[in-house]
């Protein structure tokens, strides 16, 4: 006698990592490092490893002349430099699982503009003496890390 035995198995389709709810925190100014968060699932349970990031800047929240970021990246964190003030930025996350899965990549929305940091005027000196119809004189070192200066005490890029 021969049995046939057919088992029929359903096998659950594993769904890939995803991200939702991409934000950007921190100052967002130049010289200053923002970090991104998101939202990180995965059906089947599977932790999240090899998650990459791409950042590009652009003149605006359209995107007029965007070009990628590729200095100042560490995974989630991003230090803008002088060339990204008054650039609107976004991300690209591509996330990944523990099972070397690869999700969909997600978009953020523009994120606002980086902003320029301000000047540091450092060890201010005053000289002369301070008495009606005279004039007091002020030494100090000025820095800016966007490279402006100063010059008759205005400010120029």
């Amino acid at each position: 006698m021969i049995y046939l035995v057919i088992i029929t198995a359903l096998i659950a389709s594993a769904q890939n990592p995803a991200v939702t709810d991409i934000t950007i925190s921190g100052t967002h100014t130049c010289g200053q490092t923002d970090n991104i968060s998101y939202n990180f699932s995965d059906d089947v349970g599977y932790s999240e490893s090899g998650t990459t990031f791409q950042y590009f800047s652009a003149d605006d929240d359209l995107g007029t002349n965007e070009i990628e970021i590729t200095s100042g990246i560490s995974g989630k964190s991003i230090t803008f430099s002088a060339a990204q003030r008054d650039k609107f930025i976004r991300v690209i996350v591509t996330p990944g699982d523990d099972a070397n899965a690869t999700g969909t990549p997600t978009t953020s929305g523009w994120f606002s503009k980086v902003l320029d940091s301000p000047p540091v005027i450092t060890a201010p000196i005053i000289t002369g003496n301070y008495t009606d119809n005279t004039s007091l004189s002020v030494t100090y070192t000025f820095s800016d890390f966007e490279g402006e200066y100063l010059r008759n005490n205005r400010m120029f890029r």
